[in-house]
């Protein structure tokens, strides 16, 4: 059906549909088909045509996201296959700053989601921006690493030059439409405390993250670490360990 297709003139770089539309190499990246995907960037196919204004992906966003759904499932199979196709999109001049649209991700931020490190590492080796924000109503990637409580992920991240006490301002800042104002946003430190994360909260505090400085923002309120670990219910490792960080104390 595919060469069928092609035979017959058929354009395979048409604009996507607005809401959820892929083109067909965007298709083919999403489902993992690297065959038809190989086809159609031999075809001259565009890879880094615009995503669907509403929902939509690019084909490296595409890709990630498949990738990483297929790694719950086949494991390390998939997670090879995953790796392979975003290196091929990658070659063909893919963009991986590529920004996101509105309610989607960048690829960055699909493969944290997916807790896949090689593919982090692949990304973020061919310039993946590591402070880079994501699409209205998504962290940081340091943030969303954290939030998962992914602490490989943070680790390399950090390593990598991830700024530890990023804040919404900052994403805003780093955005020009400035509209970054969801419900709630916490810092990297915030979100460990929610979690409960000891591990984490030291190794944030070991790349000086700020324990006097905010962690959550939302439209009434904003705490410190420590106020916030309070509220939180915190256990007495977790209070100490953000104690023996404050200055003069």
């Amino acid at each position: 059906m595919f060469r069928l297709l092609l035979s017959w003139g058929a354009d395979f770089n048409a604009l996507p549909a607005v809401y959820n539309g892929r083109t067909a190499v965007q298709g083919a990246a999403e489902s993992g088909n690297l065959m038809i995907f190989l086809m159609l960037g031999c075809a001259g196919a565009q890879i880094d045509e615009p995503a669907g204004s509403k929902q939509g992906m690019t084909a490296l966003q595409a890709a990630c996201l498949n990738g990483n759904s297929l790694i719950a499932a086949i494991q390390a199979a998939a997670a090879h296959g995953d790796i392979r196709l975003v290196r091929d999109l990658i070659t063909l001049g893919a963009e991986v700053n590529a920004p996101a649209s509105e309610g989607g991700r960048t690829a960055l931020l699909a493969a944290i989601e997916h807790e896949s490190l090689p593919l982090l590492e692949l990304l973020v080796q061919h310039g993946a921006g590591v402070n880079a924000p994501g699409a209205y109503g998504f962290l940081s990637p340091l943030s969303e690493a954290a939030s998962q409580g992914w602490l490989k992920g943070v680790h390399f991240l950090l390593e990598h030059g991830a700024n530890v006490n990023d804040t919404p301002f900052d994403l805003a800042m780093l955005d020009e439409s400035g509209e970054y104002a969801p419900e709630e946003l916490l810092s990297p430190l915030g979100w460990a405390i929610t979690n409960a994360s000891v591990e984490m909260i030291d190794l944030l505090l070991q790349h000086d993250a700020d324990v006097l400085g905010t962690v959550i923002f939302d439209r009434s309120d904003s705490r410190s670490a420590l106020t916030h670990a309070i509220h939180e219910g915190s256990n007495f490792e977790v209070i100490d360990l953000l104690l023996s960080k404050v200055p003069d104390l």
